[in-house]
């Protein structure tokens, strides 16, 4: 008479050798396919949105990490005070109701530090003409950071939470 334990070593080999000739005889040409690539549409006109006096580079050049990182710090030090909607575009979306939350969050004294910055690129660039006949040169950059928000809570205590975030400044120099 068999016992279990004898049967147990037969029947495991049997599914591993099931196992082994699935994975040997499969069928693979589905690894060797590849979607193809199609050309993510763009408007024509790229001369949409720019203000007047206004000509878009052909080649953007890459803006200062330093002045990045000054408008970074600037934002921080902002943080959970009157003067960060100041820096808010009035282009945001939604800017008063950020101001609202950024206003009711005040209670907490809530503190915004920069950790690292992470990377810059420019998204978009302009030259424009002034009155005086100079110009400036005004990119979109995106700055990812690496933040952490810290305040103080009644039952926690001190609460400090890390955070990666993407910030998009708008950032004005002006040419020699």
């Amino acid at each position: 008479m068999t016992t279990p334990q004898s049967l147990l070593k037969p029947l495991a080999m049997i599914f591993l050798l099931v196992c082994m000739a699935t994975v040997f005889f499969q069928d693979r040409p589905m690894a060797r396919e590849m979607r193809a690539f199609r050309r993510i549409a763009t408007p024509v006109n790229r001369n949409l949105n720019l203000p007047k006096n206004a000509r878009r580079t052909q080649n953007a050049q890459a803006v200062d990490p330093d002045k990045v990182k000054g408008a970074l710090e600037k934002l921080s030090k902002a943080w959970n005070t009157s003067r960060f909607s100041d820096l808010v575009s009035d282009q945001f979306y939604d800017k008063s109701r950020l101001g609202d939350a950024m206003s009711q969050t005040g209670k907490y004294s809530t503190t915004l530090r920069i950790e690292a910055m992470e990377s810059v690129q420019v998204l978009d660039q302009y030259v424009v003409e002034n009155a005086d006949g100079s110009w400036n040169r005004v990119s979109k950059v995106s700055a990812v950071a690496r933040t952490r928000s810290e305040f103080e809570d009644a039952s926690a205590g001190r609460v400090s939470t890390p955070g990666t975030n993407e910030i998009i400044f708008e950032i004005t120099e002006r040419l020699p």
